[in-house]
């Protein structure tokens, strides 16, 4: 068995910070998400971790061990998951729908903004209920104990990927006779 080496006697206990975030719009990063097997290994779920990155509770992390269905035999939870899974996305500036090879890790130390609220079973903790860009509006109103109203990410414009055009071998044959490369790429 490893020894834990050496241990200071005079080490600070730590003090346990568990009370609740306040409901609100908070500046946060994913840390943690990875694409998993449902419980009856029918579909997919998407579990992940929120850091807070700014203000007060700058550090605290809120833990969504049930994350988003991804695909599921249900319809009704398949269409709440892909809805989070979209805004997720949009709140970290991807188009949707996703490239059908995006993975989890696209989502992780993105900037952007999640609105905390009670979990439905058990209230004193934090669950995330939306997303949104990051700076789409101030952030951690809840501090003031006045949470702020959802606002839907809107659409931002994809830039669009212009192949460049290549000399046809006529204007080759031309830039060659005028002292110029016949070479494209020169």
């Amino acid at each position: 068995m490893p020894e834990l080496g050496y241990i200071d006697p005079n080490a600070e206990q730590r003090k346990a910070d568990f009370e609740r975030i306040p409901d609100g719009w908070y500046p946060a990063q994913l840390i943690e998400a990875d694409v998993v097997a449902t419980k009856d290994g029918t579909g997919q779920r998407l579990p992940y971790k929120v850091e807070i990155i700014e203000g007060k509770y700058a550090g605290r992390k809120v833990n969504m061990i049930n994350g988003m269905n991804i695909v599921n035999r249900s319809a009704e939870a398949q269409r709440i998951g892909q809805s989070e899974l979209r805004q997720l996305s949009e709140a970290c500036g991807y188009a949707w729908p996703l490239p059908a090879n995006a993975n989890s890790d696209i989502f992780l130390f993105k900037p952007l903004e999640v609105r905390l609220g009670a979990q439905k079973d058990k209230p004193q903790y934090n669950e995330v209920k939306a997303f949104r860009r990051y700076g789409s509006a101030q952030a951690g109103t809840a501090q003031q104990g006045q949470p702020q109203q959802q606002v839907q990410p809107q659409p931002q414009p994809q830039p669009t990927y212009q192949p460049q055009q290549q000399p046809q071998p006529h204007q080759q044959a031309q830039a060659a006779a005028a002292g110029g490369s016949s070479r494209p790429w020169r």
